[in-house]
C-alpha cells in the first residue's frame, strides 16, 4: 500500500510517497481433546438387599492431557427413582460441565 503526504514549508512544497507494510498473521487454534468419563459403571441388575446397602461412588472423567491443557475432575451421582419389595428401578446420574 502506497500513501501519499503533501508537506509545504514557505516557499517550498514537497509530496512524499511512502510505503506502508501490513503483516496479517492467521493462527488456528486446537480444540481441547474432550473430557471423558474414565470406567464408566455398566448397568447392573441387585437384589433388594444389594440395593439397601449400595453406595453411590464419584466417578472421574480426563481429557487425557497435562499441563494448562488438562481437563479433570471427579463428580458425584445423583440418585433418583426408587424400589421396593416388588422391586423397581434407581438411576444414578453423574454430570460433568467444563
Amino acid at each position: 500500500m502506497h500513501a501519499v503526504e503533501l508537506k509545504q514549508s514557505p516557499g517550498h512544497s514537497q509530496m512524499l510517497v511512502t510505503e506502508q507494510s501490513h503483516i496479517l498473521r492467521q493462527s488456528q487454534l486446537s480444540l481441547l481433546h474432550q473430557a471423558a468419563f474414565i470406567n464408566a459403571p455398566a448397568d447392573v441388575t441387585m437384589t433388594c438387599e444389594e440395593a439397601a446397602v449400595f453406595t453411590v461412588t464419584d466417578l472421574a472423567y480426563t481429557n487425557g492431557e497435562t499441563g494448562s491443557c488438562e481437563i479433570a475432575g471427579s463428580v458425584h451421582g445423583l440418585v433418583s427413582g426408587s424400589f421396593d419389595a416388588c422391586g423397581g428401578t434407581q438411576t444414578i446420574t453423574w454430570t460433568f460441565t467444563i
